[in-house]
């Protein structure tokens, strides 16, 4: 997981009323890989200063092994991936899991009984093979007619884009589908009084400055 948050970073306050550069650190990022096999990451933005953050950007991307940036895939994933699939791949390989370790436990302690009590022989093995039930049971939840109109539900309610209004001490998420690599991002906002900020990854936010264009 990579996490952008730097403390102990002052830099020159802006107006009085407005939040100072030692606040404004407190709106960070993080990149969080999800544990399936597709390279998906979540991104978010929490807004951890006193007030709203406006018109917030955020620049997404990818990194290689040695840190330099990649021209490689990184994309929202609410158009590239089925999230009924995905719940698939999840629920296959954690009740395969579990119905496993259920069954090798089952055969620890019916194995211990006394000669005639509990299961014995191809009984017995068949406890240790429970895992095989694991894609059976989750088919028959993600394609009943429930399972399939809660993952529609939850496709439909995928963002594609960060909102631009974050209020005091909350944070909002975008999911992306990357190429091999780590996902990082760059954000620029403004704060509540209107000053412009940009923090690069990995760094401590900076002043835009705001020139007007020539008459």
């Amino acid at each position: 997981m990579g996490r952008d948050n730097v403390t102990n970073v002052h830099i020159g306050a802006t107006t009085a009323a407005g939040n100072s550069g030692g606040r404004i650190r407190a709106v960070t990022v993080s990149a969080e890989r999800m544990p399936v096999k597709m390279n998906i990451w979540k991104v978010t933005v929490h807004n951890g200063t006193t007030g709203p953050i406006t018109d917030l950007e955020a620049e997404v991307y990818l990194v290689d092994e040695t840190g330099a940036r990649s021209a490689a895939m990184c994309v929202p994933a609410k158009e590239r991936i089925s999230v009924r699939e995905l719940a698939r791949e999840i629920l296959t390989e954690n009740l395969s899991g579990g119905l496993d370790a259920i069954g090798q436990n089952a055969q620890g302690m019916y194995g211990e009984l006394p000669h005639g009590m509990g299961f014995r022989g191809p009984q017995l093995g068949q406890l240790g093979q429970l895992g095989a039930y694991g894609p059976m049971m989750t088919n028959y939840l993600v394609d009943s007619p429930r399972g399939s109109a809660i993952f529609q539900s939850m496709q439909q309610q995928m963002v594609d884009r960060f909102q631009r209004v974050v209020p005091a001490g909350q944070s909002v998420s975008v999911t992306y589908v990357a190429d091999p690599g780590e996902v990082r991002a760059d954000v620029q906002f403004a704060d509540e009084v209107g000053d412009l900020w940009r923090r690069p990854y990995g760094e401590p936010p900076e002043p835009v400055l705001v020139t007007d264009a020539p008459a």
